[in-house]
């Protein structure tokens, strides 16, 4: 709760400090995956139960608290899904060379005007990219225009880093960009989404 100023009125020509009164802010929930929730995708980003893409859409209610989950098989290096009105899409990358994220795993997060967020699963470690203001400059871009910017900056990630240090030259470069960035590498933890609005 906000507290603003108490005001002062007159009665009798005395002053009477009346009450500060409280104003109610609503708190934006955050989406939120649970610890059991995230078992599924433990499951499903684990290499040696499924050696293809899995992924799909998240859905949230109002209280941020997920009410369902979409999953669609894809191939050895992809997974097609729709353009439609879910805030998060999700994906698993199968293999240890895979870098979370693509090139096209961001062209697609840009160009996608429902999508706020693209979850990515690599043997149960989650990696979160949320677009924010700062990146809406980007979807001005044509799709190749795209590919070929995000194919540079990850290129540079590689070029200035180690293969141990890789992710977190691209956490860097991606949050230069105006990215919200989020690594969670605790199979056994929760996963909150910074700065995911919720759509009622």
């Amino acid at each position: 709760m906000k507290r603003i100023r108490a005001y002062v009125r007159k009665n009798n020509g005395k002053p009477v400090r009346v009450k500060a009164h409280k104003r109610r802010t609503r708190k934006k929930k955050v989406p939120v995956i649970t610890r059991s929730q995230r078992k599924i995708f433990n499951l499903i980003s684990n290499p040696k139960n499924f050696n293809r893409e899995h992924g799909g859409f998240i859905d949230f209610n109002k209280e941020g608290k997920m009410e369902a989950v979409d999953i669609i098989q894809g191939e050895a290096m992809e997974v097609e899904r729709p353009y439609v009105d879910f805030e998060v899409y999700w994906h698993t990358h199968p293999f240890k060379w895979q870098s979370p994220p693509s090139t096209d795993d961001l062209t697609n997060l840009v160009k996608n005007k429902y999508q706020q967020t693209e979850l990515i699963f690599r043997n149960g470690n989650a990696f979160i990219v949320t677009k924010t203001d700062k990146t809406k400059r980007l979807a001005r871009k044509s799709y190749k225009e795209l590919m070929t910017y995000f194919t540079k900056l990850l290129n540079k990630a590689e070029d200035i880093s180690t293969p141990s240090t890789f992710e977190d030259e691209t956490i860097k470069l991606l949050r230069d960009e105006g990215f919200i960035v989020q690594s969670n590498k605790s199979k056994g933890s929760k996963i909150s989404f910074k700065g995911v609005q919720i759509r009622e």
